[in-house]
């Protein structure tokens, strides 16, 4: 009766284990789906577009090839500091710090560009992140 009870229980688990991983796995497909879609749709120009639909692909984890080359287009129409801290941190998911830090310090750069005495120590501790 227990060697029953545990093989229910086992199976139980397993069966919320494998829907819990289907259900996520269903809602970043479909979160893909629709940053893809609004990029489509989008005009080719929008660079705010093109970011921030890269940044849903690089906070789910998925397709970052695309979200590179929604970024690198990003960047190519208008360089910001939000575009080019996505690069970087596109870079520091890939474990390439060189890439990420050249980035993060251009983030930096054109904050001060724009404002002297802009606070850049976002942007340093995520450089420190990077080295340490």
């Amino acid at each position: 009766m227990n060697k029953i009870k545990n093989i229910s229980l086992l199976t139980l688990v397993f069966g919320l284990m494998l829907s819990t991983s289907l259900f996520a796995s269903s809602s970043d497909n479909k979160s893909v789906e629709k940053a893809k879609a609004a990029v489509e749709n989008g005009a080719p120009d929008d660079w705010q577009l093109l970011a921030k639909q890269a940044k849903v692909l690089l906070r789910k984890n998925k397709d970052l090839g695309t979200a590179k080359i929604w970024l690198e287009k990003s960047i190519s129409i208008k360089k910001d500091v939000s575009n080019l801290e996505l690069m970087g941190d596109y870079y520091a998911k890939n474990d390439l710090p060189a890439q990420a830090l050249d980035y993060y310090s251009q983030c930096s750069e054109l904050m001060r560009q724009n404002d002297q005495g802009a606070d850049v120590s976002y942007y340093q501790n995520k450089i420190w992140e990077l080295k340490y």
